[in-house]
């Protein structure tokens, strides 16, 4: 890892250009845009799945369950598939996502800002930075690919595979149990790597390379900040562009 890479990496994410884009709606804003189908929908979902949860942990065997489950899938899938004319109110969605356009462009002009200040002011450069932050999180990517692999492997497979012959192979019920307990624990071992995985995913900053790589995306896919939307610019063009941000 570069020092360059590293202070960009820094004050992107201390700078935070998309904390707006990654806001919640206020409950002041959510009564002005949902309408009363999305209210009933939402609401019945979440108290009919309190319902159904409680049932399969007291009454699992009550004729309830499928039906509750049924009505919840229909649910879901409804507020899913239905157009937003059904569940908002048109002007106030309309001026929402207005709003979510002019932050998404502060969040490009954010973006560029960062870059440029630390000489990110070419296409070329831009290229470079990408590479280098791919790098950093494929390698960490295959590291605990290979290590879950092994797990897998050895205390997933091997016991499912030796589980299945037993079963139909066996002589006595030793076997069997012996082999669902290696799976168990492979099962355990597997949780625990994926855990271990998550917290050194966010203790090593794994979560920063990938906050950087978010937003290289979205500067080259809107072609800023060295282009127009959609379109390139020259050399010339970059330096003229990278000397007006330093001027503001």
């Amino acid at each position: 890892m570069t020092y360059k890479y590293r202070y960009i990496r820094r004050e992107l994410f201390e700078a935070n250009p998309a904390k707006r884009l990654k806001s919640f709606r206020s409950p002041s804003e959510m009564s002005r845009l949902i309408r009363w189908p999305l209210w009933v929908m939402g609401i019945g979902g979440i108290c009919l799945t309190v319902y159904l949860l409680w049932l399969l942990l007291t009454m699992p065997q009550s004729p309830l369950v499928p039906v509750l489950s049924v009505i919840v899938l229909f649910l879901s899938l409804a507020a899913s598939f239905s157009r937003e004319k059904l569940l908002y109110h048109l002007p106030a969605r309309e001026k929402e996502l207005a709003e979510q356009q002019r932050d998404y462009i502060e969040y490009l002009a954010g973006i560029r800002a960062v870059l440029i200040k630390h000489g990110i002011d070419g296409s070329e450069k831009l290229r470079k930075l990408k590479a280098e932050c791919e790098t950093l999180l494929k390698a960490r990517e295959e590291k605990y690919a290979r290590f879950h692999r092994v797990i897998i492997d050895m205390l997933i497979s091997v016991p499912v595979v030796a589980l299945i012959t037993g079963l139909i192979y066996q002589d006595s019920g030793v076997v069997p149990v012996a082999t669902v307990s290696v799976l168990l624990l492979g099962l355990l071992v597997f949780g625990l790597a994926k855990l271990f995985s998550k917290i050194d995913y966010y203790s090593d900053g794994y979560f920063k390379d990938q906050n950087l790589l978010d937003a290289i995306s979205e500067v080259e896919y809107a072609g800023w900040p060295f282009g127009a939307p959609g379109g390139t610019r020259t050399d010339g063009e970059e330096a003229q562009a990278a000397d007006e941000v330093r001027a503001v």
